[in-house]
This record gives structure tokens, C-alpha cells and sequence, in this order.
């Protein structure tokens, strides 16, 4: 990143005779599978900065000061909550196990987008409207070495660049939503499983209809 930022002074070290900046090494690696990314461009060069973890106080004034064209529309899912499982019991998991749903709203009309680490989330008011509500934090830890999570997804949500980019509590947004037929858990992006939804004495839980086999690609992984 020092590299990228200091190479516009070559031109003022060519101008006054000296040497130029040596060229930062790069080690390629491949990119985190779901985490917030931030894309800076000038002129023919570009630089992707993957953040892991990030406070949620900072990425709301870090999405407050972008200004995304406003013609741009993305598409992203529609979180209920998610699920933790230790990793040596997720090859046991069979239709008609219920796995408990952290995370989720008293209500199943509030979600998170695409992941549970957004200081705010959705509430939709129909499938074509929809506001933004201060969420209540994760309290659940982070996922051990031998845990996986697995996020509940119920459906899809079409919002406007500009919208993401006014992101706030209280915003009004126009959208347009759909649901699955079911719900569907996801691993690192790639489904899991399918399963509806279960209210408990205590919250909620997914109880599960279809395990969904793992792509090739996922396997290698």
C-alpha cells in the first residue's frame, strides 16, 4: 500500500535527477471469501484493500463518505441470523435436526446483509420498500478453530448504490425482495443446507430439510 501511495514522487525524482522509488514486492493470495472491500483507483492503477475485521463505528463513517454512481444496483442476501456448529458434528447433521438461530430479531422481518458484522440492519416494510434500524450487536463470540457458521439466508435484496452509500438508521430506501422457498444456510457463500424456520420457547432455530452436497471446488478448499 506504501508503494502505490508514493509512487506519484517518481516523476518529481526523475525531474530533480535522483532514483527512483524501488517497486514494492507483491505476493499474491487468495482473497478472504466474504469481508468488506474497499477499491481505490488512479488512473491505471488500482488497489483492493480486503478488510477481515473492522469496527462497526469506523465502516459506518468509512460507507457515509463514499459516493457510488447512482445508476449502480446490487443484489445481496438476506440474513436472519446464523448458526454455530462444532466441525467435526457438521458431516453428522441430517434432515430433521434443528440447529439454534443466533442473531435474529424478535420478529422475522429484520435483516442482516450478507453478513452478521453490520452495525445496522434492514427491516422490510413489503417487498418493495424497506428501513434502516440499529441492530443489537453480535454477542455470540468468534468462531473457534474447530467452529464453522453458517448464516440462515431467506431471501434476496436488490438496493441502488446510492442507497448502501446513505446507509444509516432511519433511512427509507426503495428495494426490491424476494424469498426462497426455503431457508438457506450458508458456508463461506456456498450453500449448505436448506431448512424452515422454528420457533422455540427462547428464540429461534433451522430445522433442516436438505443437506446440499459440497461443490468439487468446495472440497478442495
Amino acid at each position: 500500500m506504501a508503494g502505490w501511495l508514493l509512487s506519484p514522487l517518481n516523476a518529481w525524482l526523475q525531474a530533480a535527477s535522483l532514483p527512483e522509488l524501488a517497486s514494492p514486492t507483491l505476493h499474491q493470495a487468495e482473497a478472504p471469501k466474504c469481508c468488506w472491500r474497499l477499491t481505490f483507483t488512479r488512473a491505471d492503477a488500482r488497489l483492493s484493500l480486503y478488510m477481515t475485521q473492522i469496527a462497526p463505528a469506523l465502516l459506518t463513517r468509512w460507507l457515509a463518505a463514499l459516493t457510488p454512481p447512482a445508476e449502480r444496483e446490487h443484489t445481496l442476501p438476506l440474513v436472519l441470523g446464523w448458526c454455530w456448529l462444532a466441525a467435526e458434528e457438521a458431516a453428522k447433521i441430517a434432515p430433521g435436526d434443528a440447529l439454534p438461530l443466533q442473531g435474529m430479531a424478535p420478529q422475522p422481518d429484520c435483516f442482516w446483509l450478507s453478513s452478521p458484522d453490520s452495525p445496522e440492519q434492514l427491516r422490510l416494510n413489503d417487498a418493495e420498500s424497506g428501513v434502516v434500524v440499529r441492530a443489537a450487536l453480535p454477542t455470540v463470540a468468534l468462531a473457534a478453530a474447530d467452529e464453522i457458521c453458517l448464516l440462515a439466508e431467506a431471501g434476496r435484496v436488490s438496493l441502488s448504490a446510492q442507497s448502501l452509500g446513505e446507509w444509516a438508521p432511519g433511512l427509507e430506501t426503495p428495494l426490491n425482495a424476494y424469498a426462497y422457498p426455503r431457508l438457506q444456510l450458508s458456508l463461506r457463500g456456498a450453500p449448505w443446507a436448506e431448512g424452515t424456520l422454528l420457533r422455540l420457547d427462547d428464540g429461534w432455530a433451522v430445522r433442516i430439510t436438505r443437506r446440499i452436497p459440497a461443490s468439487p471446488v468446495a472440497r478442495e478448499e
